[in-house]
């Protein structure tokens, strides 16, 4: 795996759970949903632990509800407490400036140098299909 590669993995694994809320909040899913998505929007793939291990932490934390559907599958839905948590760090100024802070030298953001696509995806991506969640 290239530096960039890795840099790339690192980054989505960070930001894995503000990934899910974010692409995820106004419809029902389950984690190979979230594996897909992972891997159509930034061409990497996460392990179903990594992925499984997020959900479980955020169901814990009251960002997600999760239920068992009809065929015994469990399905997740974002919280009302996720939405405000989503909504206090994707839009708040301030974790933006934190993030061009550690990747933008001076003028390097503007000029085109660097392409930020991994930061920028990760808050401005949203689900490019709209399906039923393959549980």
């Amino acid at each position: 795996m290239n530096a960039k590669s890795r840099f790339t993995k690192d980054m989505i694994k960070f930001f894995l759970q503000y990934i899910i809320l974010k692409n995820f909040e106004t419809s029902q899913f389950g984690g190979y949903d979230i594996i897909v998505y992972i891997t159509n929007e930034f061409n990497i793939s996460l392990s179903s632990g990594t992925i499984y291990a997020t959900l479980y932490s955020m169901e814990r934390k009251n960002l997600l509800n999760g239920a068992f559907n009809k065929r015994n599958k469990r399905v997740y839905k974002v919280t009302s407490e996720g939405k405000l948590v989503l909504n206090s760090v994707i839009y708040d100024k301030s974790v933006e400036n934190l993030i061009k802070g550690i990747f933008c030298n001076e003028g390097s953001c503007t000029n085109g140098k660097y392409s930020h696509s991994v930061t920028k995806g990760i808050f401005t991506s949203r689900l490019s299909y709209e399906s039923e969640p393959r549980v």
